[in-house]
Parts: structure tokens; C-alpha cells; sequence
């Protein structure tokens, strides 16, 4: 699929006075958000399931597909129950418009929106509000509009956050904020030549996202191969006695990971101060991000601690240059190779591994990238709200292992293909933002005039 570029504009435009939408059709209408809507309601969570005929479906914020501005299918959705009243008052109708006014997060601020267009019966969470287009105006127009206003960050100006939840100031949006409309004929057109336009554009970015799935499978699988069989494939193999790692060369041996290093240990198990200044305290989100051996951690916003608070703790662990941590709760499993000259100045809140010369820590770090490291951790996890490892269970880890010389050679191989493969997943990441940019500027230029539609 190509990216066109504006063909067609208006004859003639006008100043909306709205800033982030500029010059309009001299024809298009101005009006507050608010007059949009004919209904506004807050949803309801309901009470427990009664196997009765008031049991409904309830729509929830993890039930939106934000890109496609609908709800997802194939899925399993909630069931609550409510009563006679709230029913009649809440259930769905289509080409309602749900918006998110709870929730949210770093990356994707609460006030997304999508249109439910289902056949059957349904009601919706409490953490959004139910938003129905008034007579006259196109539904889909407005959902589209609504959708600019939150890639155009209108929405994140009426975000109020005082815990970890943010809450969108709703009734504030639609009191003070314009939209811009043509015609229905034209809306008309607007939505259907999106539908048409964004439908591809998503497919284009499935199409991306599944080859990098893929990519992300087959480097995963190389990694695994070269930990476990070498690469030279004409070497005779013996069954290591160890059912996930299956047969291994017959010169190589298995190890637990105790016996590979000279230290195990973890940092704090309770929450430090975090001031401006101190040391750098290193978390499992700060290393949860890299994908590669080589990927640098971000230490500009790293949290820090007083160095007095836990200066014992420093001491014990001392992280020095060629030491692997191993985050060993939440994102479990994922590895980082201390690369920088700084020892004795970070403070580790994971689990540090200082190897022995048996092995090279660039080898143990391919070990933790192949899938034998999720066997390990289902054997050694902690069902629950947070998986996590003890060090004992670490210890435990069972690592095939050939020589020194081995080991480097199969570290510069998995450098060169991993790096090959890098390339190319980053590669269809490029295409993808391409696209998704494309797509955000697409629908501005259609529902705010700069672009027209011809029928």
C-alpha cells in the first residue's frame, strides 16, 4: 500500500479560532463538543453472575481495540449482573461511543475511545462513560473526530491525576472544546472513505506486526538451537537426562548455575527513598525493555538512593564490569550484562550473578534469551499476582555447557545473526510507525478539512 499525499483541498477556507485545527471549509459548522451528544451516562460494574435473565455481557477498558475504534472479538467477555432498572437505563445501542475516563498509563493516557457496533445486548464498566451522538450528525464522524483530538493530545489537557489512576475531566472536554462538522452528506463521505483507507492501513500494520512475531520466534529458536546442539552439526550427540534440553553434544556437559559463579545474590526486598541525587538504583523495569546484548540502560532516569540508607547492601553486593543481572520477579528471566566502568556505584534491586571462568557471561546471557530459561522458571516460579524466583531455585538453573573456545564461537555467531535479525524486525518497526503516522495524519486531514473527499 502507498502513502498519497493531498490531492484535493476546499475552494475556499475559513479561521476556525480552534488552534490545533486552524483553517476550515468555509461551509463546515463550528460547535462546543458538548452539543454533539444528545446522552451522557456512567456505566456500571453490576454484582456477581445469578444465572438469571438480568445477566449481561459488560463491556470493560481491557475489552477496547483502540486502533480499530471497536471492541475486541473472539474473546471471552465478562458477565455481571444488574438490575431491571439499570438494565433499561445502559444497555448498549450501536454507533454508541465509549470513552475511557479511568485508567490510563505512562504510554497511553486515559480518554480513547471506540464505537460499539455489536448485535448483542451489553452494558459497560464504570470506569467509562457512554457518549450518544444526537440526531443528525454521523456517529462514525464523530468517533473519527474523537479519535484526532486524542493522537492530537486535546484530550491529555483534561487528564487529573493525584494517585496512580488518571481521570479525565470529562465534563470539562465537552463544555470547552470545538469540533468542526460538514455536512451529513459529507460526513458521510469522510467515514466511508476513512473506513476504507484505515482498513488497509491496519492491514498493512497486522501484516508487519505478525512477521515480527515471527522474527522474534526464529531468533529466539537460533539462540536456543546454538545453546543446546553447538553448530557443528556432525557431532554426536548424548541425551543430556534433562527432558527440556532434550540431546546435547556428547563433549559437552551440564551444569548448575551455582557451580558457574562465584556469587548469586539479590538486592533489597523492601522499597528504598528515591531522592535526585545518590546512587543509581536499578530496577526490574530498567532492564525489562532490552531486547539485545548490547542495548544501554537509560541511566539519565534511573530512580536514585541516599547513599547512607543502604550502604551495608552496597557493599554486599558490589556490581562490577561483567557481571549479569537477572531481574527475578515481574518480568522474570530477563538478563543485562553490567557493561559500564563504575563499580561499587550501582545499587541492584535484582538478582547479580558473578560468573566463574567456566564460562563467559556473554554465553549465560544467550542462555537466559533461549527458551530453556521459561522451564526453569515454571519449575522454580511462584504462581501469583508477581511471579517470582528465589535464589535457591536460581542456583538451581541447569545449563548446557561446552568449552571456553565453544562458547566464544557461539557467541560471535549468535552476535552476527541476532544482529542480522535485529535489523530486520527494526526494519518492519520503521514501516509500522510509518504507516500508524500516516493514519493519524489521515484522519485529521479528512475530519478537519485539509484533505477533501470527493464521493
Amino acid at each position: 500500500m502507498q502513502i498519497e499525499k493531498i490531492t484535493k483541498q476546499y475552494e475556499t477556507y475559513k479561521d476556525s479560532g480552534i488552534e490545533w485545527i486552524g483553517k476550515i471549509p468555509h461551509e463546515w459548522e463550528i460547535l462546543t463538543l458538548k452539543r454533539v451528544f444528545s446522552n451522557r451516562d456512567g456505566g456500571a460494574w453490576g454484582e456477581e453472575p445469578q444465572n438469571n435473565e438480568n445477566d449481561r455481557i459488560c463491556i470493560r477498558i481491557a475489552d477496547f481495540d483502540y486502533p480499530k475504534m471497536t471492541i475486541k472479538h473472539d474473546i471471552d467477555y465478562t458477565v455481571r449482573n444488574y438490575t431491571s432498572d439499570v438494565i433499561n437505563k445502559l444497555t448498549l445501542q450501536r454507533n454508541d461511543i465509549l470513552i475511557e475516563k479511568s485508567g490510563g498509563g505512562e504510554q497511553t493516557p486515559v480518554g480513547r475511545t471506540i464505537i460499539f457496533n455489536e448485535s448483542f445486548n451489553a452494558l459497560y464498566a464504570n470506569f467509562m462513560d457512554r457518549l450518544r451522538v444526537r440526531q443528525n450528525i454521523l456517529p462514525k464522524f464523530i468517533q473519527y473526530l474523537l479519535v484526532s483530538f486524542y493522537q492530537n493530545g486535546i484530550t491529555y489537557q483534561y487528564i487529573k491525576q493525584t494517585t496512580g489512576i488518571q481521570n479525565l475531566d470529562l465534563t470539562n472536554l465537552l463544555s470547552k472544546e470545538y469540533v468542526v462538522l460538514p455536512n451529513l452528506e459529507e460526513q458521510q463521505s469522510i467515514t466511508d472513505y476513512l473506513d476504507n483507507k484505515c482498513s488497509k492501513i491496519d492491514n498493512v500494520i497486522e501484516t508487519e506486526k505478525s512477521v515480527i512475531e515471527k522474527l522474534k520466534e526464529y531468533k529466539q529458536s537460533i539462540i536456543t538451537e546454538a545453546v543446546t546442539k553447538g553448530l557443528d552439526k556432525s557431532v554426536p550427540l548424548k541425551d543430556s537426562s534433562i527432558e527440556w534440553i532434550g540431546k546435547i553434544p556428547q563433549h559437552w556437559e551440564i551444569w548448575k548455575l551455582s557451580r558457574l559463579s562465584k556469587q548469586i545474590i539479590d538486592g533489597t526486598h523492601s522499597t528504598p527513598t528515591y531522592t535526585q541525587d545518590g546512587i543509581p538504583f536499578l530496577r526490574v523495569t530498567d532492564i525489562s525493555a532490552l531486547q539485545n546484548r548490547n542495548d544501554e540502560i537509560d541511566f539519565e532516569n534511573v530512580m536514585h538512593i541516599p547513599t547512607n540508607e543502604h550502604e551495608e547492601l552496597i557493599k554486599r553486593c558490589k556490581p562490577e564490569k561483567g557481571d549479569l543481572l537477572v531481574s527475578k520477579n515481574g518480568s522474570i528471566g530477563i538478563p543485562k550484562i553490567i557493561n559500564w566502568d563504575s563499580p561499587f556505584s550501582i545499587f541492584v534491586s535484582l538478582c547479580l550473578i558473578k560468573v566463574s571462568s567456566k564460562v563467559t557471561v556473554e554465553y549465560l546471557y544467550y542462555y537466559f534469551r533461549s527458551t530453556l530459561i521459561w522451564t526453569e522458571i515454571a519449575i522454580g516460579g511462584k504462581t501469583g499476582t508477581i511471579t517470582n524466583l528465589h535464589l535457591d531455585k536460581i542456583k538451581e538453573f541447569k545449563i548446557p555447557l561446552p568449552n571456553i573456545d565453544e562458547q566464544k564461537s557461539i557467541v560471535e555467531y549468535l552476535d552476527k545473526k541476532c544482529s542480522e535479525i535485529d535489523k530486520a524486525i527494526a526494519d518492519k518497526e520503521q514501516v509500522i510507525e510509518k504507516f500508524t503516522e500516516y493514519k493519524k495524519s489521515l484522519i485529521y486531514e479528512c475530519v478537519t478539512g485539509k484533505r477533501k473527499v470527493v464521493a
